[in-house]
């Protein structure tokens, strides 16, 4: 079953549901968010200043060019930690439009840190990530979120 038939199933959450009871969901307008999903792509910055690590080493990119340029490893890995066990993470992974993918060889360690920015405007952006680690390989992520405005967005 694919991510949206199973985000069509599921219901909202409720206040009864110990997760969510401090949760006011009435402003969430699914089917406003849904409609507005076209060409809402977040101007996404990657940086990664290692010296000591050759840049062919490591694979840092936005999620749809590594999903173009790396597809068996992506599959391979993509949601398999996160399941659409609810109606947000169905959601989630159904419109994902934006993310980023860093893969740190085996035996690798990045001296300095590697920066994700997600910046965007008043649209929804639904982010998936993947981040693998081989074997004896370390690095630090730092990754943050930016908005050029301080509309509300879902």
């Amino acid at each position: 079953m694919d991510a949206l038939n199973k985000f069509n199933e599921l219901a909202l959450p409720e206040k009864k549901d110990e997760e969510w009871k401090y949760t006011d969901l009435s402003e969430i307008h699914l089917d406003q968010v849904l409609a507005n999903l076209q060409n809402n792509q977040a101007l996404v910055k990657h940086q990664q200043q290692d010296t000591n690590v050759k840049n062919d080493e490591i694979l840092f990119c936005d999620l749809a060019s590594a999903l173009v340029k790396n597809e068996e490893l992506i599959k391979k890995h993509f949601s398999t930690l996160v399941k659409t066990e609810d109606k947000f993470t169905a959601l989630n992974l159904a419109v994902w439009n934006s993310g980023f993918f860093l893969y740190v060889p085996r035996d690798v360690t990045l001296k300095y840190p590697i920066r994700s920015s997600f910046i965007f405007d008043n649209r929804n952006i639904f982010a998936r990530n993947l981040v693998l680690f081989d074997k004896s390989s370390s690095a630090t992520l730092i990754n943050d979120y930016s908005q050029t405005d301080r509309t509300n967005n879902f």
